[in-house]
């Protein structure tokens, strides 16, 4: 279902209409308060802000209903985008699965996004109305519960429902359909069906009479029928006619075995005017931002999947992308080995967040030792005396402690280990790197994997990116850092832990540990996210245009920076970047910059 973040405005408040929603996506409406959006939202104060649009970056089932949907309604959608799991998106910035999107829309006012409805359910993110299609003559036949509402009005989602929550379906997308609040029918079709307006509710009849059913079975029932449903969409079944993989005739540089081996990594044609690039879902949100607005400035779009630092190191040595992202530096024998250069981008940091009622935002306090323990599995009980010696006068549950780390190859978690290691190195035995082999807890891919789940499970803990953390309202402990002060995290104590450092005699591999720092209101654990490119490029015009793109990023782009709560990096810093590192980008022996 469509989801939007617009102050004022609630769930199923906003309505569009098909057509709409279509020029939305396809760029020709970029306004909230365009004429076309007005006009099907009298009494609604629509702001005057630019719409932000948020779309999938993986191959999903999702988008190929989504895709097939807007075809559906809008010839124009259909002949100039098309219909698919993975399709050439004419605008936005990209998250990786329904919680990416989620994430997304979540984080910025002005966003729009569709997710499947127990997304939006659990994140808690308004949803909008869509304006249906009437019913073909054999659903008209068909019985109808009192809740599908009269044809061609806005609807909304019934209890139980899933995806876009309105009821007519013309053909084409295998649906699951239901028809009242309370009852369950199954009604089996062997043909696929398309949603007009993107329904895809379910109702199971035994015998033809309704069977009354809990509202947890229902639930649980209606979400696996919406997982399985999605699984089948991206399998391509041959009665949806879904052909999977990039368009006809684009493309794929680098998209062979070594491109599919990355997980979560969807290869994308080297179009002019497209600038692709993967990694570190530690920057990503930034980076999605600042793709927006250079879009405004220059006639470039930015086209960046959040797949975590392994990833995106793997996806620029394979050279599918123009740069990679990692907030875990390549020291310069690797660099050299892969032929690479690195340089940062931004300064961030990483923070612990909780899920403990009636423990406010920087409120727990923990210390290396004692968190070092937590994540061992050492210590398993908030009320544990270690916690409770730290926080006098705090209300500490006795309850389990649930552990949450990345599930996937991650500069974030590179970062979070190193710490550990370096302040709490005879407590955590686990190693520092990109992916540790965790003694306990629960994985989540990602930020947004592991901040959902955070938020999603009481007793829980995890780390996150700040601007994750505080952009989704989560609640961060205080550490006590190398001098022994307790700091909560905030751009101040990221800059004091950064101040430090001696850039210049980093070079040439600019490889930097920010972790553990002196200083007594440094952030114990900030790191730097770093671009990787290709040292020797074979198209000397992409290359300029990425480092263009990088340069607008450490000028103008540090405004947006500081926004997001991330630390832009220095003038002296940047300049030493463009002057030593960049000249050193060649393509055909000719430097490509400046």
């Amino acid at each position: 279902m469509p989801i939007v973040n617009l102050s004022g405005v609630g769930n199923g408040k906003l309505k569009l209409t098909g057509t709409v929603l279509a020029a939305i996506y396809l760029g020709k409406i970029t306004s909230w308060n365009d004429k076309a959006i007005k006009a099907v939202n009298p009494g609604v104060d629509l702001p005057s802000s630019r719409i932000l649009v948020a779309h999938r970056s993986d191959a999903s089932g999702t988008s190929w209903i989504f895709t097939r949907y807007l075809s559906a309604v809008w010839g124009e959608w259909a002949s100039k985008v098309g219909a698919d799991k993975s399709v050439r998106w004419p605008v936005g910035v990209a998250g990786k699965g329904n919680e990416g999107v989620a994430a997304l829309v979540k984080q910025t006012k002005g966003r729009i996004g569709y997710v499947e409805y127990a997304y939006s359910v659990q994140s808690r993110i308004p949803w909008a109305q869509l304006k249906n299609k009437a019913p073909s003559r054999s659903l008209a036949r068909r019985p109808v519960g009192a809740d599908r509402g009269r044809a061609d009005s806005p609807q909304r989602p019934a209890a139980g429902s899933v995806g876009f929550g309105v009821s007519s379906c013309p053909d084409e997308v295998l649906t699951v359909c239901s028809h009242s609040p309370g009852t369950l029918p199954f009604r089996r079709r062997h043909s696929a069906v398309a949603c007009q307006g993107m329904a895809t509710r379910h109702e199971t009849h035994f015998g033809g009479t309704p069977m009354k059913i809990s509202r947890r079975t229902r639930r649980l029932t209606l979400l696996a029928a919406a997982v399985a449903v999605l699984v089948l969409a991206a399998a391509g079944l041959a009665a949806c006619g879904g052909s999977g993989g990039d368009s006809a005739g684009a493309a794929v540089p680098g998209s062979g075995s070594s491109a599919a081996a990355i997980e979560g990594f969807t290869p994308q044609p080297m179009q002019a005017g497209v600038i692709l690039g993967a990694g570190a879902s530690f920057p990503a949100p930034l980076y999605m931002k600042w793709g927006s607005d250079y879009a405004n400035v220059a006639d470039v779009k930015l086209n960046y999947q959040s797949i975590g630092s392994g990833g995106g190191i793997a996806a620029v040595q394979a050279k599918t992308v123009d740069f990679g992202a990692s907030d875990a530096p390549l020291e310069e024998s690797e660099l050299s080995a892969s032929g690479l250069v690195q340089f940062p981008m931004v300064v961030g940091g990483i923070v612990i967040v909780v899920n403990l009622d009636g423990v406010a935002d920087g409120e727990l306090k923990l210390t290396p030792d004692v968190l070092a323990s937590i994540f061992m599995g050492t210590t398993t009980q908030w009320d544990d005396q270690s916690i409770q010696d730290l926080n006098p006068g705090v209300s500490l549950p006795a309850t389990k402690v649930n552990v949450v780390h990345r599930s996937d190859g991650s500069g974030s978690t590179w970062i979070f280990t190193h710490y550990l290691t370096d302040a709490a190195g005879s407590v955590w035995t686990a190693g520092a790197d990109k992916e540790v082999p965790w003694p306990v807890g629960a994985g989540g891919k990602g930020n947004e994997g592991v901040a959902t789940t955070v938020q999603q499970v009481s007793g829980s803990i995890g780390y996150v990116e700040y601007a994750y953390a505080k952009q989704t309202g989560m609640t961060t402990t205080q550490l006590q850092n190398k001098d022994g002060g307790w700091v909560k995290p905030s751009i101040d104590s990221f800059a004091a832990a950064a101040s430090s450092a001696d850039w210049e005699g980093s070079l040439p591999s600019m490889y930097m540990v920010l972790v553990n720092q002196p200083g007594a209101d440094s952030w114990p654990i900030t790191g730097a996210s770093f671009i990787l490119m290709q040292k020797d490029q074979a198209d000397a015009a992409r290359a300029k245009a990425t480092l263009e793109l990088l340069k607008w990023g450490y000028t103008s782009g540090a405004s947006p920076a500081a926004q997001l709560d991330y630390v832009p990096i220095p003038e002296s810093v940047y300049t030493l970047v463009q002057d030593q590192v960049w000249p050193t980008i060649t393509s055909g022996g000719a430097a490509v910059w400046p």
